[in-house]
């Protein structure tokens, strides 16, 4: 049966971090240009803190009407390999501390640097730990649980899509269970790690996320998260053509000071910025169907000047941290 979304109900919000309802600058308004959901949604800047965050949005009990099974991050992707190969177990080795894969060796390490900055470096990736247990918060279909659980980690996983979890538990045989970061209570200093990959800015409550997480991570505990950042080359281009924008899904655009405040028990936070190229060949290819301009259709489709140009490109600008995705690692205090 279809929704009807005219009768979704939307809500004004105030600033998450300090609260304020009235000062709040629009940044600009969108459709749905990620799944092609009806509505018009709107993001706005805080002037006391700078958090971006959508406003108004749909209430909470709406919102999963906007995360069709099909949606890309809960499907199989082509050529999914949950083995480990042979030059990630060599990083692993010496950038992760997995004793369990074999011994260090200083002059591979120095070899592999150039591959471990590239391919390695912004994924969510924890420090080995004997024995560790780690908990995945939107783990999807199980892809990186199994990876973790192949390397000798004790894995668990939540997922709110029904058809994703479902996956992970029956063909990846995963302990993996259905619903959101609230509908769970694990005891106090259960996991060694927490990850949340791309996460985060779905969550209504961020700060009750954070603060579950918290209790559950033991003392020293890894929490690692990635989450878009709006403060990146393309949302300064593109603005409401941004691929990394995806609302109504996203609801809040952390900056720096956000998430540090968030982190409030945290220590040793890091941030390490990706060169997804994918999201400016995606904004392109949105903004080239609104008004066809030759430029863009080469960004979106000419595959010679994306390998040449705009990886490139946009790897040149993760070092000078102006891309639109982030790694954050983060040790509890």
């Amino acid at each position: 049966m279809t929704f009807d979304f005219s009768k979704v109900e939307f809500e004004e919000v105030n600033c998450i971090i300090c609260k304020s309802k009235t000062q709040q600058k629009k940044l600009l308004s969108t459709k749905d240009l990620l799944c092609g959901m009806p509505g018009s949604f709107s993001i706005v800047e805080c002037q006391k803190c700078g958090l971006v965050f959508q406003n108004p949005r749909p209430k909470e009990k709406y919102i999963g009407h906007y995360y069709p099974d099909d949606l890309g991050y809960f499907n199989i992707q082509k050529n999914e390999n949950e083995e480990i190969d042979s030059l990630t177990k060599k990083v692993l080795i010496d950038y992760y501390k997995y004793s369990n894969l074999g011994k260090k060796n200083l002059l591979r390490k120095i070899i592999l640097y150039p591959a471990y900055y590239y391919l390695y470096k912004h994924r969510s990736i924890p420090k080995f730990r004997q024995n560790g247990t780690i908990l995945e918060i939107g783990c999807s279909n199980g892809l990186a649980l199994k990876k973790l659980k192949n390397l000798q980690w004790k894995v668990k996983g939540i997922e709110i899509n029904k058809k994703a979890a479902d996956y992970a538990k029956n063909e990846r045989e995963l302990d993996v269970e259905i619903g959101s970061i609230f509908d769970f209570n694990f005891e106090p200093s259960s996991f060694d790690v927490i990850i949340l990959d791309m996460v985060l800015e779905h969550i209504y409550n961020p700060e009750q996320a954070i603060k579950k997480i918290s209790k559950w991570l033991k003392k020293d505990g890894q929490l690692i998260f990635s989450l878009p950042y709006f403060y990146g080359f393309e949302f300064s281009v593109f603005k409401e053509f941004s691929h990394s924008l995806h609302l109504p899904a996203h609801i809040t655009f952390f900056n720096k000071n956000a998430i540090a405040h968030l982190l409030g028990r945290f220590s040793d936070i890091n941030y390490v910025f990706h060169h997804f190229d994918r999201d400016i060949v995606a904004s392109a290819e949105y903004k080239y169907q609104n008004n066809h301009n030759w430029v863009l259709k080469q960004i979106a489709k000419n595959k010679l000047l994306r390998w040449t140009i705009i990886k490139p490109l946009v790897f040149v600008m993760s070092l000078f941290k102006k891309t639109s995705r982030i790694t954050v690692f983060a040790t509890k205090n």
